[in-house]
């Protein structure tokens, strides 16, 4: 492989044989490829010198998930005690949660 053209998923894949989708399996370090296959993609990776795209790296782990939920009507406790289990739920899942309701006809966001 030429120096001068990044190395990316796709070379590798054609290397190995495999899809692109099992390369990037194994370069995120997902545990759903077989060790001879990792093995095998780790070591195409290494020989032709792949380097992986910071940028799109750190935006994909900076990537978070958002639960938006609209009420409308605020007054109501039945829709406070779901709020409560949503929200239990998304700082479990470390997701972002966007609340906004109507009282009386005006929208207001939490």
């Amino acid at each position: 492989m030429s120096r001068d053209k990044l190395v990316g998923i796709k070379d590798i894949a054609d290397r190995c044989g495999v899809s692109q989708a099992t390369v990037s399996n194994v370069l995120n370090n997902k545990n759903n490829v077989g060790r001879q296959t990792r093995d095998k993609i780790l070591e195409a990776a290494r020989e032709l010198g792949y380097v992986p795209k910071r940028t799109e790296e750190t935006v994909h782990k900076r990537k978070k998930n958002t639960v938006a939920i609209n009420f409308s009507d605020f007054d109501a406790q039945f829709y406070f005690d779901v709020l409560h289990g949503i929200s239990d739920y998304a700082v479990k899942k470390d997701f972002n949660l966007q609340v906004s309701g109507a009282y009386n006809g005006e929208c207001s966001q939490l």
